[in-house]
């Protein structure tokens, strides 16, 4: 009984050393298997380090996303993009003539500033001030990215000293001007409170005009002038029932004036710029993409086959083409806030009204008349006022005026200011011609109002 209970202890005690063996192996493959998990190369340790490491750069890679965006939106902000020194300095609009000469730059957007005395002045997009002069009545330049050169002509009161107690009030208008001592007499007003009559009615003037010939001398004769809102009916090819081109939209002209208080004026008689089409079988498609210049011309001519090349002085040229050219300076031209156009005897008027106000010695200026033997490049007479050259002299100019006058023939087209052959064409006289003549002693000049 005593073996057979020592037999049975032993085979339990067996048993139990082979299942603790069993269990020792089996936790060993279990450990092997674990320690394969955490710490092999695609181990849960690995695994999870890698991520840390994933994450840590993705955090990293995002803080320099973040960094870069910020200093592109502040080199947006500074204008600074594109360049790889980090670009131009920003703009910062200039709120005085003085300070928008020291910049030097273009402006990027219409603004309004004041000169030293106090006075505004407008200028428009895409343009620059000159250091040409820093008040007003002296004559305030601007120019575009091209070099092309304008005048401020203010509408209202311009102060002409620091201490304002001396003024002169300009008013927009079609004036006459005394023969004898330049009084101008305006004839009709523009803007609301200077007895304006409606934009779409005709203005008259009436002049006296001397007629001095071989024949007839010191005969007065009476010649009406008018600001056509619409071209004239008639043929143009015909010459003596013609047609006179008309301003673009002389309503949007005042506008532009009455908001900004001003216009400007070409600097110079215009030159030959770009775009005539030789080849076109019409003035129209000839002209259709010419453009002027208002800058110092480079060669000049009195021939009447002139070859227009660029910077020549831009004479013998119909009225209707004049008109076609300076409508197209600036058109489609979104990096300008202007309109161009031909002068039109408003601005032409106020600018005499406004030259004559600002210094005594120019008092009479529309009864002015530089003539010379010969033509000259633009900005070499000694014609120069309140910055702006040839009024009184070198060539007259087309304007967008319409007249009456029909001794002899039609003459609908009417041309202002001096001419270097032509004594009794003065600053503020009116003449006209027919509207399919050109001559080498007219040209033009260009118009501009800020839109």
């Amino acid at each position: 009984m005593m073996k057979r209970k020592q037999a049975k202890w032993k085979n339990e005690k067996a048993i139990t050393l082979i299942a603790l063996v069993i269990t020792m192996v089996v936790l060993l493959i279990l450990a092997g298997i674990t320690i394969n998990m955490l710490f092999s190369n695609g181990g849960i340790f690995k695994t999870a380090q890698d991520a840390v490491n994933a994450w840590n750069e993705a955090t990293v890679n995002e803080q320099e996303s973040l960094n870069s965006l910020a200093e592109q939106i502040q080199n947006l902000v500074n204008g600074q993009v594109g360049g790889e020194t980090g670009g131009e300095e920003p703009w910062i609009p200039p709120t005085t003539i003085e300070e928008a000469i020291t910049q030097d730059k273009i402006f990027e957007e219409t603004k309004q500033i004041k000169d030293d005395y106090d006075n505004i002045v407008t200028v428009p997009k895409g343009f620059k001030v000159t250091d040409e002069a820093t008040t007003v009545p002296e004559g305030i330049v601007i120019e575009d990215a091209n070099g092309n050169q304008f005048v401020w002509i203010p509408i209202g009161i311009v102060y002409k000293n620091v201490e304002k107690t001396e003024s002169s009030t300009i008013k927009l208008g079609r004036y006459t001007f005394d023969r004898a001592n330049g009084t101008p007499t305006m004839v009709q007003a523009a803007l609301d409170g200077d007895n304006l009559s409606n934009l779409t009615q005709t203005y008259e003037d009436e002049t006296e005009i001397e007629v001095t010939s071989s024949i007839v001398v010191g005969i007065t004769t009476t010649t009406y002038y008018k600001e056509l809102i619409t071209y004239r009916e008639g043929m143009a090819s015909s010459g003596t029932d013609g047609l006179n081109a008309t301003a673009k939209n002389l309503k949007r002209f005042v506008e532009s004036v009455k908001n900004n208080g001003g216009y400007y004026l070409a600097r110079y008689e215009a030159s030959y710029g770009s775009g005539y089409n030789n080849e076109g079988s019409t003035d129209a498609e000839k002209y259709a993409k010419a453009k002027p210049l208002s800058k110092i011309s480079t060669t000049k001519t009195n021939a009447s086959n002139m070859q227009l090349t660029p910077g020549i002085l831009w004479n013998n040229i119909l009225q209707s083409n004049a008109s076609i050219v300076s409508q197209n300076m600036y058109a489609n031209d979104t990096t300008v806030g202007v309109e161009s156009d031909l002068t039109n005897s408003y601005a032409w008027d106020t600018a005499i009204v406004f030259i004559q106000s600002m210094k005594a010695e120019n008092s009479n200026y529309a009864n002015e008349n530089y003539s010379a033997t010969s033509i000259a490049n633009t900005g070499e007479t000694i014609d120069k006022v309140c910055n702006i050259f040839d009024i009184s002299s070198n060539i007259s100019e087309w304007t967008t005026e319409y007249s009456t006058k029909t001794e002899g023939s039609e003459n609908p087209c009417t041309y202002r200011g001096g001419s270097y052959r032509m004594a009794n064409d003065k600053a503020g006289s009116r003449k006209s011609y027919k509207a399919s003549m050109n001559s080498s002693l007219i040209g033009f000049r260009v118009l501009l109002y800020v839109k």
